[in-house]
């Protein structure tokens, strides 16, 4: 039973710990007893944080940070912190803060840059498109040049190509014609030679005739 009284005893004081503070520009011994004469653990610094455990006359007991527990005397400690301690806290906190707004600044710079590289390349980029589509207008112009050129070049040859249609039907035309008065021809020299064989015969004929009769 007074085991567990001074275990709740243990843990109300735990509980209700308290926080103190080592006051200005002093510097204090950490003792194992609360006496002067008592000896010391450690030297203990203005604005050091201590665990406040027991409150005595004189002294106070109390905790380090690095979990070291003695005795300190209480005119030594205050509730707050030090000015000393909160400005370099302060300090701290202001360098902190500083070097938060220039890595901000940097990275303002940074992006303001890649803004203007970014636009620059856009600039360039409607520049080459602007060239680009001149380009594509004089390539078209041309391309409409060459192909009326070749339309007209397609027209004459298609004009050529119906007279030589037109000439090889007229040639045809000529040697069907042709080739009907060479056999016309042909038929014509057969009875002009059949005229003279009946010439010939008539003459022989009648020169018979003048025989037998003269």
């Amino acid at each position: 039973m007074c085991a567990f009284i001074a275990i709740a005893v243990t843990l109300s004081t735990l509980a209700n710990a308290e926080t103190i503070y080592i006051r200005d520009l002093v510097l204090v011994n950490l003792r194992d007893a609360p006496q002067e004469s008592a000896p010391s653990i450690r030297l203990l610094r203005t604005g050091d944080s201590l665990e406040l455990l027991e409150t005595g006359q004189d002294f106070q007991k109390v905790r380090t940070q690095r979990g070291e527990v003695g005795w300190v005397p209480t005119q030594y400690t205050v509730s707050e912190a030090p000015a000393a301690f909160r400005l370099a806290q302060v300090e701290r906190e202001l360098s902190s803060a500083k070097a938060a707004l220039s890595e901000a600044k940097q990275g303002e710079a940074e992006a303001v840059e890649a803004l203007k590289s970014a636009r620059e390349r856009m600039e360039r980029d409607l520049s080459d498109s602007d060239k680009g589509f001149a380009e594509a207008r004089k390539r078209a112009k041309q391309l409409e040049s060459e192909l009326a050129s070749v339309k007209e070049k397609y027209d004459s040859l298609l004009k050529k190509s119906g007279d030589v249609v037109r000439i090889s039907d007229e040639r045809d035309s000529l040697a069907e014609e042709n080739a009907a008065l060479s056999e016309e021809n042909n038929t014509l020299a057969e009875r002009s030679g059949e005229l003279e064989k009946m010439e010939s015969i008539k003459w022989f004929l009648a020169g018979a005739l003048v025989f037998i009769i003269g």
